[in-house]
């Protein structure tokens, strides 16, 4: 995803991020901090989903590892996603086992 330099906030006490600080860094750049914050105090239960919604969502991750190595067309893109589709995005690389409890909540909605 987004690689961003190191801020002394973040720094652990050798200097260097940990796998968990970078992914927070990557996430707030990638959707900003309303929509990560959002995510977590989100339950996936009370998401009112769709199948334009999800069909959105799985777009997204498409074209998010198309844009792979270019976090400025990674985050302009998201930035013009429905609000909707980019908190439910965010919850998904967030937990990516989210997919599939989703898609058992969905089944039937989109076709394989």
């Amino acid at each position: 995803m987004v690689r961003l330099k190191r801020s002394s906030c973040f720094a652990t006490t050798s200097g260097r991020l940990n796998r968990q600080q970078r992914r927070e860094r990557e996430l707030t750049s990638l959707f900003g901090d309303e929509v990560v914050s959002q995510a977590r105090l989100t339950d996936p239960a009370e998401l009112d989903l769709s199948a334009a919604l999800m069909e959105a969502v799985w777009d997204a991750a498409d074209q998010l590892l198309r844009d792979a190595g270019n976090p400025y067309a990674q985050r302009a893109y998201v930035q013009g996603m429905p609000e909707a589709a980019r908190l439910v995005l965010c919850m998904w690389v967030m937990d990516l086992e989210l997919v599939r409890k989703l898609q058992e909540r969905t089944a039937g909605l989109i076709k394989p």
